[in-house]
């Protein structure tokens, strides 16, 4: 299901980005991938995102602004009450799993509870290839374009594999199953006190 928000220049709102939730889990999407992100937050997602995290395992870029940042947004939600555990925020690493310098990182920030339980940005954080990454582009052509918007996409995946061999799972099991089978890079993959995962 291709849902566009942003304009041909890779611009756009968050009213939009928003409305692409809403259509995306109206239609009954399993996996939402959101290889997108800005450095504002905005109350106008959290409706569309608590909405999609009831069905939906939802996975947004972190961010390229560099190590010393947190996630952006709407990566930021991750952690926020009615969507914690169906969301997930993806960071980039290189082919030797290090940590991409562009790559937006969890720290020690995002903390929010519900439900008695404490999750932070580093319990929903993961890592994937982001350098260097051969797919196709618009006009029908191909490029090597690096970021945690090529990142994103090997998340998605691998929970559109989970629910594809298990299509029972509800989406915040598919969430735990990757956080839990995620292999543990150490710090090389995060600049934060808490290991990366990829």
């Amino acid at each position: 299901l291709a849902v566009k928000v942003l304009d041909a220049s890779g611009s756009g709102s968050y009213s939009a980005v928003g409305s692409g939730i809403s259509y995306a889990a109206s239609k009954g999407a399993r996996v939402i991938n959101m290889s997108l992100g800005g450095s504002s937050p905005s109350s106008t997602l959290i409706a569309p995102l608590q909405q999609a995290a009831a069905t939906s395992v939802i996975v947004a870029a972190a961010g390229n602004s560099g190590n010393a940042f947190a996630p952006g947004y709407p990566a930021a939600y991750a952690t926020q009450t009615g969507i914690v555990g169906s969301m997930l925020i993806v960071g980039s690493v290189s082919s030797s799993n290090v940590i991409s310098s562009f790559s937006q990182t969890p720290g020690n920030g995002g903390c929010v509870a519900s439900g008695g339980v404490t999750t932070c940005f580093k319990d929903v954080f993961l890592v994937a290839p982001g350098q260097s990454i051969y797919s196709t582009y618009k006009g029908g052509g191909y490029a090597t374009m690096s970021g945690t918007s090529m990142a994103t996409p090997y998340v998605s995946g691998v929970a559109a594999r989970v629910l594809g061999a298990a299509p029972y799972l509800t989406n915040k099991q598919v969430v735990s199953i990757l956080l839990q089978s995620a292999t543990d890079l150490g710090a090389a993959a995060s600049t934060a006190t808490s290991p990366g995962k990829a």
